[in-house]
């Protein structure tokens, strides 16, 4: 059997580098893992799997005020949606009250003609539906003070 770099091999004319194989045939390494290499291995790959998933878990500690802040006011929002579609007409009362304050606030929002987000804030403010007014409000809200 021929090696890799036999010049009978070759075909090319101009070297364009080696892949893994050929280095470690180049090399004379014969790479084989001993079960201590993969054990260390599964556990190093599990180790970082875990930090990730406690970073994530608790993330929230780690959030500066304003990300904190905007997540409570997307669920004050979201809070606000399922009380507009399901709930008695005390409570709806309450929240319509609310809808026309955010309603206001995008209106006035529109009103700058020489913001580029002008057109959004428009048709936003056009919905007449309030669910889906407050739904689009929440996908907008950190745009909202830009």
């Amino acid at each position: 059997m021929r090696s890799l770099h036999d010049k009978r091999n070759k075909t090319q004319k101009v070297f364009r580098g080696w892949d893994y194989s050929e280095i470690i045939e180049w090399m004379d390494v014969e790479y084989k893992d001993s079960y201590f290499k993969i054990i260390k291995y599964r556990l190093n790959v599990f180790y970082k799997t875990i930090k990730r998933a406690l970073r994530d878990l608790f993330k929230n500690k780690y959030l500066d005020k304003d990300d904190r802040e905007n997540q409570e006011t997307k669920r004050a929002l979201n809070y606000l949606m399922m009380n507009l579609d399901n709930s008695s007409s005390e409570i709806q009362e309450k929240c319509k009250i609310k809808v026309e304050g955010l309603r206001t606030y995008v209106t006035k929002l529109s009103n700058n003609r020489k913001s580029y987000i002008y057109p959004l804030w428009k048709g936003l403010s056009e919905i007449e539906s309030d669910c889906e007014f407050v739904k689009y409000v929440s996908f907008f809200l950190e745009s909202l003070w830009d």
